[in-house]
């Protein structure tokens, strides 16, 4: 029942990342310098997250189904919760919160990326994202 489920949301989720997308678009001109930076893209994931090894394989299968929907394009996940990401933590397994994952890749120099939240229900950790994605738009 799962993988149906799955293979009929996968549509549904490819649209909601190619029409509500939140882009980040980065600075176009390095160091000041008046060169353009080469345009380098990457996708975030952003789930609720989860430590139940199980529920686990549906995120790498949304994995898979986005990298062969973007070939060359960096995939990355952010966890929301922090309650699981310390968890996680615990058996040694390191998931990043959407705000360090940004953070990353503004220092690695993307330059566009696209934040697709994957909650089920637009609540308050998706508000808080959004809220992220707002505050990182602002930075250069």
């Amino acid at each position: 029942m799962l993988q149906s489920t799955f293979f009929s949301w996968r549509g549904c989720l490819l649209s909601i990342l190619l029409c509500g997308l939140l882009a980040l678009p980065g600075l176009a001109l390095a160091g000041g310098h008046g060169k353009e930076k080469p345009s380098k893209r990457a996708i975030l994931l952003v789930t609720f997250g989860t430590s139940i090894p199980r529920a686990q394989k549906i995120f790498t299968r949304i994995d898979a189904a986005y990298r062969k929907a973007f070939p060359g394009v960096e995939i990355r996940w952010a966890y929301t919760s922090k309650i699981i990401r310390n968890k996680l933590a615990k058996q040694g397994k390191v998931w990043l919160s959407p705000e360090e994952a940004l953070a990353g890749l503004m220092a690695q120099d993307y330059t566009q990326v696209a934040v697709q939240s994957l909650h089920v229900i637009p609540g308050a950790e998706f508000h808080d994202l959004v809220a992220v994605v707002q505050g990182f738009r602002s930075m250069s």
